[in-house]
């Protein structure tokens, strides 16, 4: 479990950096497929972040569940993780 958090805090940093680039780039009139570039990279990062904090709390749950259970949460996480491709 803090492996999840730990990695979601790492993703949300490398976010926070991307988009502190891009501002930075925007203000300095750079090229404007770079910036899309930053920024993309930036949404990438919270996507990891939203899947390490969603894994996270999914494995709390689990504890308590029965075999059959566990089974669905994860392929309802993995329907989740297809759909954010």
């Amino acid at each position: 479990m803090i492996h999840n958090r730990r990695k979601a805090i790492i993703f949300l940093q490398k976010a926070l950096r991307h988009i502190s680039k891009a501002l930075e780039m925007v203000e300095n009139n750079k090229n404007c497929i770079d910036i899309i570039h930053e920024s993309e990279t930036a949404r990438k990062c919270l996507r990891v972040a939203d899947e390490e904090i969603l894994l996270e709390h999914l494995i709390n749950c689990m504890k308590h569940l029965d075999t059959d259970q566990c089974k669905s949460i994860r392929d309802i996480l993995a329907i989740y993780k297809l759909s954010r491709i």
